[in-house]
């Protein structure tokens, strides 16, 4: 008997991608899309969701609650972004039939529709899952009734308004305490994987160097705050692990950007120092920046399912 399941799907695609294709032309196009999908797949597994598949540009995932989905498709329209690329999602809750990538029912093809209506960089969902979410500190604006093809009715849709809160910092800016009860870890009322657990707290307690470059002819004042550059980390692990490594560092620039008093340099600057030979101190310069960031982490999938940062 097929197995039927209650969960949040996600859907994302790539604005505009014939014509970046055309522009970019074979080579180009291919690597800037292995890099697109490697930041997707580094932010499904931060916020727990799981890959169905990936079709050209677009990306299917399910994930168990409606709020890790719009929150996984926020950070990924802003991790893109670093590309140079826009991209639009989609957000349903129904019954799915079947596990892992061998997913199927009348849910999916609901949220393909609805991403298809979605503007470029906008996250749209379902009344279903706006109505699941009342109360919760996601917002949303009313995007009205819309015929989606080939599905039976009217459906109203909405869009994610502004920034949803993210998953691990708390409305104030501050990182979110993980604890331990009852032998799992908890972050607010839900569990936390184990292995994202681990990640978090060998992350923090070996997170690598703060390099700081307080050189007096570099000290401008812009408003009262110092420059800061993230440097793309080391990967340690495998070679197909290279996304979640681009992922950390991602995590890490967004989290130092909400910090008061920091200019964070934007990633398409300082992704061109990747496994680059130059001393810290000309990349410094280079950048203009008052301090680096370095890193070195590991995804270590065959050990008990944990994971370690250093």
């Amino acid at each position: 008997m097929t197995s039927q399941r209650f969960l949040a799907l996600l859907f994302t695609d790539i604005v505009g991608s014939t014509e970046r294709a055309v522009e970019l032309r074979d080579a180009a196009w291919r690597e800037l899309r292995q890099r697109h999908d490697a930041l997707v797949r580094g932010e499904l597994r931060r916020f727990g969701g799981s890959e169905v598949n990936t079709a050209g540009d677009s990306f299917v995932a399910t994930f168990k609650e409606p709020e890790e989905a719009i929150r996984c498709a926020a950070a990924i329209r802003n991790a893109v972004r670093s590309l140079g690329l826009e991209v639009r999602g989609g957000v349903h809750i129904g019954k799915v039939e079947g596990e892992g990538r061998d997913v199927g029912g009348l849910a999916l093809h609901v949220g393909a529709r609805v991403a298809a209506q979605a503007q470029p960089g906008e996250i749209l969902v379902t009344e279903a899952v706006r109505e699941a979410l009342a109360g919760s500190p996601v917002d949303f604006e009313e995007r009205g009734t819309h015929v989606l093809k080939g599905l039976p009715g009217d459906w109203r849709l909405y869009a994610v308004s502004g920034e949803p809160p993210a998953g691990l910092t708390e409305a104030s800016g501050r990182t979110a305490q993980v604890r331990h009860a009852q032998g799992r870890f908890w972050r607010g009322r839900r569990p936390v994987p184990r292995a994202f657990a681990a990640l978090a707290l060998g992350f923090l307690l070996g997170l690598g160097v703060l390099f700081g470059w307080l050189r007096s002819d570099r000290m401008v004042d812009r408003a009262g705050r110092k420059v800061l550059a993230v440097l793309p980390f080391e990967n340690l692990g495998a070679a197909e692990d290279e996304y979640f490594a681009d992922g950390m560092t991602d995590e890490v620039r967004g989290k130092l950007s909400a910090l008061p008093g920091l200019e964070v340099i934007a990633s398409q600057s300082s992704a061109q120092y990747k496994k680059s030979a130059k001393s810290l101190a000309r990349i410094a310069d280079e950048l203009g920046a008052d301090y680096l960031v370095i890193g070195k982490v590991r995804w270590d999938k065959g050990v008990a399912g944990q994971s370690r940062c250093g």
